[in-house]
């Protein structure tokens, strides 16, 4: 792990993936091209032809069609038309999308228009995973690797609680692919195959939230996509792409990040052209500071979270925040930067958490320490004597307690601190 002024800057995320690629022309001379528009898919407006255009999408998607074709008469096929047909279409494509019968219906769509003067024409261009006489086969491992994402997840929790393990769970276990392949942008991609484009995350987060009874849908700019979810009445931005934990361009297994966890349009960051249309107007969770490295944990109603130097818990049924320790971590490292051919002081704590059991780990500089939520001890579990190499992080994996070190030069070594 290279160690940066903001360890968890976001801005060295490669993120590049397409979620559709939408080439429009018309054959009408002088008529002006289809802009490139930012869709915002859960507030678009829908027509009367909407369920039209469904039933149609429906059963070329059913019928594993390589190409569906739409057509709509219009007075005059201008430039509103044309907007709006392209929209009503674009919105039932995101709406189908997003649901589970539809996990092996592909992203690398093509979709092309036309028009004369009172007729308007599109042509819908589509890739498939898998091929109907597959496709149970398919189903098959699709509805393990979803049961298994749901293994863990308890029935009295808020739902919060579930959008919250559901989202750390996807992030941890996917692997993001900056070049849309075949098969990388469903949500067969991330269940089974384990990796994905920003549209592979965002259909599989769909999905699992959908079978713990939560709503979402997929929102997109020009180049991204992500969901909207929903909480009592509110609706709120989540980033499961963006929130997969990147440094240097090198993905942290073990790491996940909340920055885009829960956020209203004021509050959400780096997306592009995104514009906001005012459905995520609750700004409830925009102060919380869980935006670590560390994934939640879970006591009672409360999602347990850490900062470099405090864990906190959150209640999840009054929406009250506390703090449960304050963390005395004296850090200071010395190490040399090759490039710049100087030695750099490092300050900042690098506290990190996991858990096993009902209890929580957590290192500092020189030591990991095991809290209970439960009776509020703290105890010293590791003391590492080596001054010129401090913790800088840990995780559980395979039933083992795993802590990172890094030495005067910045190398990092693995050593297994417990077995449970």
């Amino acid at each position: 792990m290279s160690l940066e002024k903001d360890v968890i800057a976001m801005n060295n995320k490669k993120i590049v993936s397409l979620l559709l690629s939408l080439v429009m022309f018309f054959s009408v001379t002088g008529m002006p091209a289809i802009s490139n528009q930012t869709v915002y898919a859960a507030t678009s407006a829908s027509s009367s032809s909407t369920s039209s255009i469904e039933s149609q999408m429906k059963k070329g998607f059913d019928n594993f069609d390589s190409q569906i074709n739409f057509t709509k008469s219009v007075k005059n096929a201008g430039q509103a038309e044309a907007d709006a047909f392209y929209d009503e279409i674009s919105d039932v494509l995101y709406k189908l999308l997003a649901q589970e019968k539809y996990f092996y219906v592909e992203e690398e769509l093509n979709l092309s228009a036309k028009a004369d003067a009172t007729r308007l024409y599109v042509t819908m261009k589509v890739k498939y995973t898998t091929s109907k006489s597959k496709l149970s086969q398919y189903k098959t491992k699709f509805d393990k690797a979803v049961k298994d994402m749901l293994t863990g997840v308890k029935k009295e929790w808020t739902d919060v609680q579930k959008v919250a393990y559901l989202h750390d769970k996807l992030v941890l276990s996917t692997s993001y692919v900056d070049n849309g392949t075949r098969n990388t942008s469903t949500p067969y991609a991330a269940l089974v195959k384990k990796k994905a484009t920003c549209s592979g995350y965002a259909r599989a987060y769909c999905v699992l939230l959908k079978r713990v009874g939560i709503e979402s849908k997929i929102a997109m700019n020009d180049d991204h996509g992500w969901n909207l979810v929903k909480l009592g009445k509110s609706w709120y931005h989540v980033d499961c792409t963006y929130d997969d934990s990147f440094i240097n361009g090198v993905e942290i297994k073990h790491n996940v990040y909340h920055e885009y966890f829960l956020k209203s349009d004021a509050a959400l960051k780096e997306h592009g052209d995104f514009k906001p249309k005012g459905l995520a107007k609750s700004t409830k969770f925009d102060k919380l500071s869980w935006g670590s490295t560390s994934p939640f944990f879970f006591y009672g109603k409360s999602l347990i979270y850490g900062t470099s130097d405090t864990i906190s818990a959150y209640d999840t049924s009054t929406g009250k925040s506390s703090k449960l320790l304050s963390i005395d971590n004296d850090w200071e490292i010395r190490w040399r930067d090759t490039q710049a051919e100087h030695w750099v002081t490092w300050e900042k704590p690098m506290m990190q958490m996991a858990s096993y059991g009902s209890y929580i780990y957590y290192n500092k500089a020189h030591s990991i320490q095991r809290y209970d939520p439960k009776t509020g001890k703290t105890t010293q579990v590791f003391s590492n004597q080596k001054s010129d190499n401090v913790i800088s992080g840990m995780y559980v994996k395979d039933k083992q307690l795993v802590g990172v070190f890094m030495d005067i030069d910045g190398n990092e070594s693995k050593q297994v601190i417990k077995k449970f």
